[in-house]
């Protein structure tokens, strides 16, 4: 593919779900990623679609997140057919414990939230501490898995005519006057009619961009245990701290926000405090082996939403990064967005919250 319509700088989730819609819409496009498809924030996640939440978050970041995940259900069969890959969507549902009077206090007071008792949760799921004052369920709350999703739009994508270039970083756009004409970095020189930047935490490292792309790195760490046979079946919060069933056996437990650089060492303080949250909502998995423990990086922009949209000043240059512990739920939506904004010229749902121009002084 020598000239494509358009390059996508970083092959996580984001970047290959727009290849996807790109492809789709008959656009011919390539992904040049620093290292795997999927290999940093995508892989590491823990792929939950959580689009509703005990604290109420003001528009329209909400209605972006619950159109985001209804897509999931479509997606799901699509991909499933085009590539082969089930990405296990589960939609049991999500449960916050209450751990204190003064938790069960703050739900009564808000509306709409399914309240459980203790008895209720325990009849669901009998894993679950006594120690609980009830629990918030969240039914529309969902949750797949992060690497089948990205190995199935990578496989789609590619049989729609996409290019992939693993293992090549792209250190900066090239420009003529204030028009991007491709990338330029270690092991490929590419030109294209377009450019998306959609790489992650390493978003602000390339050049080209005026006034630069400021994206901080926060690391997440996780582990996962063996549950076989399943403890749970709902996605399980106790405060911060989730606890994620897999298909597999596996069970997810997450996750840190460290703000620590690009530092992706699991430490044991990291660890700690994950399982003793852990332990506090299912005491049985004391006894479970410990199958595996990570870190990833997410992107997070300074006001913590996600920048997506035309990149100011320059054309034919835009960027979809910063969607910090959202990725993998805004996948779909950011990618249709994105689509409909270069084929379309105007997207479904308003980009105004997350423009990159909002930074600009």
């Amino acid at each position: 593919m020598a000239h494509p319509d358009v390059v996508i700088v970083g092959g996580g989730v984001i970047g290959c779900a727009t290849a996807y819609e790109l492809a789709k819409a008959g656009l011919t496009a390539a992904v040049v990623e620093r290292g795997e498809p999927g290999c940093e924030a995508s892989g590491a996640a823990a792929g939950m679609l959580a689009a509703e939440w005990i604290d109420g978050r003001d528009e329209p970041f909400p209605l972006f997140a619950r159109t985001s995940r209804d897509l999931y259900a479509s997606l799901a069969d699509e991909l499933r057919a085009e590539s082969g890959v089930d990405i296990e969507r589960q939609t049991t549902g999500h449960l916050h414990l209450l751990g204190s009077q003064t938790e069960l206090e703050k739900a009564r007071a808000l509306p709409g939230l399914a309240l459980l008792s203790p008895d209720e949760v325990h009849r669901l799921e009998p894993a679950v501490s006594q120690q609980i004052f009830g629990a918030i369920l969240f039914r529309g709350n969902h949750w797949v898995n992060n690497q089948r999703v990205v190995a199935a739009l990578v496989q789609a994508s590619a049989r729609r005519g996409v290019a992939y270039h693993p293992g090549s970083e792209v250190t900066e756009v090239t420009l003529e006057k204030n028009k991007v004409t491709g990338v330029r970095g270690r092991g490929l020189t590419l030109q294209a009619g377009r450019v998306i930047v959609t790489a992650g935490a390493w978003s602000g490292m390339i050049s080209g961009l005026s006034p630069s792309l400021t994206v901080e790195p926060v690391k997440g760490q996780m582990l996962a245990v063996e549950t076989v046979p399943a403890l749970i079946r709902h996605c399980v919060y106790r405060n911060e701290v989730y606890l994620v069933p897999r298909p597999s056996g596996e069970l997810l437990i997450g996750a840190t926000v460290e703000r620590v650089g690009y530092d992706k060492h699991v430490t044991p303080e990291g660890l700690h405090w994950l399982l003793s949250e852990a332990l506090a909502a299912v005491p049985a998995l004391a006894q479970r082996p410990i199958v595996r423990s990570w870190a990833g990086i997410r992107p997070a922009s300074s006001d913590g939403l996600p920048i997506i949209g035309a990149w100011p000043g320059l054309e034919r240059c835009f960027v979809a990064t910063g969607h910090f512990r959202n990725g993998i739920l805004l996948a779909p939506i950011t990618a249709k967005l994105m689509r409909e904004l270069i084929v379309d010229g105007a997207p479904s749902l308003s980009l105004a919250p997350f423009r990159p121009d909002r930074f600009l002084t």
